[in-house]
């Protein structure tokens, strides 16, 4: 980077939604009351900046303005200043988790602290400061969509060069814990692309997965939003929920999960008024208009290091939701629910008899959801059946949302011989993502429900051959076949029923086609998905693609007698299905069957002309005279 120093940003996190302001709050501007403006501020001018290093304890270090940076604009105006005392020298510098200190020139609010200086370990640290007029423009479009629709009560950042240093903002750290091993990873870093687009997705048919789905999970949130990931390793904390207490300098977290799983942000809240917050000082994953969960933040100690020294904390109480995500900070209020989905899981293992639930609440964000529920649920899975391996599961799923009306519920079973915990919280995934991103309306989904059961036993059937009463039949007719199928490592068993041959049935043959899963493998595939015209068609057919354990024998080549039924009935055929209890079929085999049509009898020959009286002759101008015309004896 030339002369210039790397940067790496620091991560601090804020965000919520408030209930209601405090009666008289009047808003505050640069320059007047707390505040002081850019134009006021000078170089040498000394103040304090105010942050939580260990404990709960708010401490202050010394702080002297090097430089005053007005760009053309205001998201890109800069404080440089320099920080000293015993809370940076104790922290090894300006650590990841003060970004949204608030710095204070005369006793006045100027700015928080959003950037530092990587490899800075002089004992007064060079920092950069967000000032407080750009990020009190935050507020104002909080106030609005608050005072609009009132919430519900509790229940890429540029380069910067200054003085020929070059200030980069890096990636927010973000904080996971609860989640573990590949769970953990992937999230971070993406899933195998290869792992993704293994075997045929039968969800893909009712929606463009590929174009939106696939991607994001691929790419992981980390090379998404270009975020750094720590791993606590500890449980969430308990923290005093007094949300009175809350004060400028105190840690803050912003999160995207929280439970027993927990993911998020944290960072010191710069300022308060009444209800209103603002922290940060930069963006945490620029989402503008969201919704987070703001917590509470425990800190445990901050770790010296010569990249970005960090605050080692742990979630604690709710207070509020993240409201406003911007270039210059996060925005939100405190007292309030956000939008999220409550996720509650429990796995049993058959095999060792074991059971386990899980409780974790996820922002509702579509675009981030689904990543959120397949990591949740693959590690609960994991953490119960404590091995990566073969095996079968069972799963059955129900998403509730204000905008869905009834439940969404699905049931399938599915087998691996190698991995089965990746499967099913894939499939969930998929699903999560078809609602959220519904053409039609917002599902404003709050709840889903998951019930795992996990086997080491491989129970997976083969179709091996298919074969029927006769070998041909007529119009309407009863057709009973027999299906053989192989069990892994057991003796073959077959499985029998019967279908009705259509009344109307054209031609001399038809195709009986056994196969296992949800769908025909003949039938076309449709690149752009099918098409629905509304929220409930895409939910039945969500509900009614059918599942893994699913035995269904159809006739091919039934044609309707006219266009308007076949296009009434198009994709639907004379077909028997019938559900194998714990068993995932796979595999298809098709047999041709001869269709007797009934002989059509005689027609009696039409009279011709010359058979007609001759006064209708006359008037087809074939006789002009009826006395010369043919008359039949």
């Amino acid at each position: 980077m030339g002369k210039g120093i790397a940067l790496a940003l620091l991560s601090a996190l804020l965000g919520l939604l408030v209930l209601s302001i405090a009666p008289g709050t009047t808003e505050q501007r640069p320059g007047a009351g707390p505040f002081m403006s850019l134009a006021e501020l000078r170089p040498g001018m000394e103040g304090i900046g105010k942050t939580v290093v260990s404990g709960g304890k708010i401490s202050t270090f010394k702080v002297r303005i090097v430089d005053v940076v007005d760009n053309p604009g205001e998201l890109d105006d800069h404080i440089l200043i320099r920080a000293s005392g015993e809370a940076i020298e104790r922290s090894g510098g300006i650590a990841a988790g003060m970004s949204g200190s608030p710095i204070y020139v005369n006793g006045k609010l100027i700015g928080a602290i959003w950037g530092a200086a990587s490899f800075d370990v002089s004992s007064e640290p060079i920092a950069l400061v967000r000032p407080i007029g750009t990020m009190l423009q935050l507020l104002e479009p909080l106030r609005e969509r608050l005072a609009a629709q009132p919430a519900e009560p509790l229940a890429s950042a540029a380069t910067v060069v200054v003085d020929g240093i070059e200030f980069r903002q890096a990636s927010t750290p973000v904080w996971i814990s609860g989640l573990k091993g590949r769970s953990s990873a992937w999230l971070k870093e993406g899933v195998d692309s290869t792992l993704l687009k293994e075997g045929e997705r039968a969800l893909l048919r009712l929606g463009k997965l590929e174009k939106g789905f696939l991607p994001s999970l691929e790419l992981g949130l980390g090379r998404r939003f270009d975020l750094t990931f720590f791993d606590l390793g500890v449980p969430s904390a308990i923290a005093d929920s007094d949300e009175g207490s809350l004060e400028p300098g105190e840690a803050v977290g912003a999160m995207l999960a929280v439970g027993d799983v927990s993911i998020g942000s944290f960072g010191t809240l710069t300022y308060r008024e009444g209800n209103l917050l603002l922290s940060f000082g930069h963006p945490f994953l620029l989402r503008g208009e969201t919704e987070m969960f703001l917590t509470r933040i425990k800190v445990l100690d901050t770790v010296q290091s010569l990249m970005t020294p960090f605050k080692f904390g742990v979630p604690g109480a709710r207070l509020g939701a993240v409201l406003e995500d911007r270039s210059q900070g996060i925005a939100g209020a405190v007292g309030v629910q956000p939008e999220s989905v409550a996720l509650r899981i429990t796995v049993r293992d058959g095999t060792k008899g074991a059971q386990s639930d899980f409780e974790v609440d996820v922002i509702s964000d579509p675009d981030l959801l689904p990543s959120l529920v397949f990591s949740a649920i693959l590690n609960s899975i994991d953490t119960t059946i404590n091995r990566i391996g073969p095996g079968t599961l069972e799963v059955d799923y129900s998403f509730r949302g204000r905008g869905l009306g009834e439940r969404v519920e699905r049931q399938d079973t599915f087998y691996s011989f190698s991995d089965i915990a990746v499967t099913a919280p894939m499939q969930i995934a998929e699903v999560a993502y078809l609602l959220a991103w519904n053409d039609f309306v917002d599902p404003q989904l709050d709840r889903l429900d998951v019930e795992i059961t996990v086997d080491e036993e491989v129970r997976a059937y083969e179709i091996i051959e298919l074969e029927t009463d006769k070998e041909s039949y007529r119009p309407g007719e009863e057709l009973n076949y027999t299906v053989t199928v192989k069990p892994f490592r057991e003796e073959a068993k077959e499985f029998h029923g019967s279908i009705t041959i259509p009344e109307d049935v054209e031609g001399e043959s038809l195709t009986l086609h056994a196969f296992g899963g949800p769908r025909s493998s003949d039938k076309e595939k449709d690149e752009e998905g099918p098409k629905f015209a509304s929220l409930e068609e895409l939910i039945q057919a969500i509900e009614e693609l059918g599942s893994n354990n699913q035995l269904t024998v159809e006739l091919l080549g039934v044609s309707q007698k006219s266009k308007e039924k076949r296009e009434e009935e198009e994709g639907i055929r004379p077909s028997s299905v019938q559900r194998l209890e714990r068993w995932v079929v796979v595999g298809e085999e098709y047999k041709e069957i001869k269709i007797e049509q009934p002989e059509q009898p005689e027609e009696e020959p039409q009279p011709g002309p010359e058979d007609r009286p001759p006064e209708e002759q006359e008037e087809q101008g074939k006789c002009k005279d009826p006395s010369q015309c043919d008359w039949p004896s």
